[in-house]
């Protein structure tokens, strides 16, 4: 439906850089994120078909969506949690000896984890 609707209107179409909208496939087919045109982090993981479910070929998006998907945002809710819980799952994929597809970038898992480090730290200096 989007498709549709931005093909009518091409105007309402707005390009985000790379870091806000990261596709699995720049992992394995292209490598059109440059590494310096993420350097700030990875904002927002753009699945394809089931880039997020068991037995697809990024188990780092997997990984990223378990928690996720077992995170409930309410008054308990703790970033530092969610912070803690992604990076032991990460931390699985990107140690394997059978690196593929995102695990095989350096550094990936920090690169999905640097903004919302960096939103801990925020909060943390604000006090809360």
């Amino acid at each position: 439906m989007m498709n549709l609707h931005f093909h009518k209107f091409p105007g309402e179409v707005h390009k985000l850089p790379c870091g806000w909208n990261f596709f699995a496939t720049q992992c394995h087919v292209t490598r059109t994120c440059k590494r310096k045109r993420i350097k700030g982090g990875i904002s927002a993981l753009h699945g394809i078909a089931n880039t997020f479910m068991e037995g697809s070929r990024e188990p780092v998006f997997q990984s990223v969506f378990q928690v996720l998907a077992g995170t409930q945002l309410n008054a308990t809710f703790k970033l530092q949690d969610v912070v803690r819980k992604l990076k032991l799952g990460l931390d699985i994929h990107m140690n394997t000896k059978n690196k593929s597809g995102c695990a095989g970038i350096r550094n990936f898992d920090k690169l999905v984890l640097r903004r919302l480090e960096k939103k801990q730290m925020e909060i943390r200096v604000k006090g809360g």
